[in-house]
């Protein structure tokens, strides 16, 4: 009863001190059991949150619950916290923290994918693709990508998507090999 009687910003910044209190009175291993319930009560008020250090904290623990998700197999859920996770990154994401920004675009479209959302799933792998930095998140998204067309029975897509990853990563391979390549 009491939480509706208070306005809107209030409420906020209530759920904003609530999680802010249980993030500083739980240990490290604790607040990873009760990552969604601090998570949410931080998220009901990160739009008070104005420090971009408390922001990238923030953003970093909804990565771990949207891990946490996925591995639950609640993909919406998921969906919500890598999504989150990636808008708290202060500033540019892809330049202030490069490595977050792709884990949780790739997790999210990885998300979107096993939760139907083809052209979603599809959109944000290509996004990824053109972002990866490292031999592991390039075949990453180009197994993602390979996936999802697939799903959609663009076979031959799919192939072509993983030559040219196998290309990128220094393993030139023909898409009709002869039987010495083979």
């Amino acid at each position: 009863a009491a939480h509706v009687l208070i306005s809107e910003a209030e409420r906020k910044a209530v759920h904003l001190r609530i999680g802010r209190l249980l993030l500083r009175s739980l240990p490290q291993e604790e607040v990873q059991e009760a990552i969604f319930d601090v998570v949410s009560q931080l998220n009901a008020g990160a739009a008070l949150i104005a420090e971009p250090v408390e922001r990238h904290h923030l953003a970093r623990l909804n990565a771990d619950a949207g891990r946490k998700a996925e591995a639950a197999v609640a993909h919406r859920p998921a969906i919500t916290y890598f999504t989150l996770a990636f808008e708290l990154i202060p500033g540019e994401p892809w330049e202030t923290d490069p490595e977050l920004a792709f884990a949780v675009r790739l997790a999210r479209a990885r998300c979107e994918y096993l939760n139907g959302n083809l052209a979603q799933a599809r959109e944000l792998a290509e996004e990824v693709r053109s972002r990866a930095r490292t031999r592991a998140d390039i075949a990453a998204a180009a197994c993602l990508e390979a996936d999802i067309c697939l799903s959609e029975g663009e076979v031959q897509e799919s192939v072509t998507c993983i030559l040219d990853c196998l290309g990128l990563l220094g393993m030139p391979m023909s898409p009709h090999p002869t039987w010495e390549e083979a």
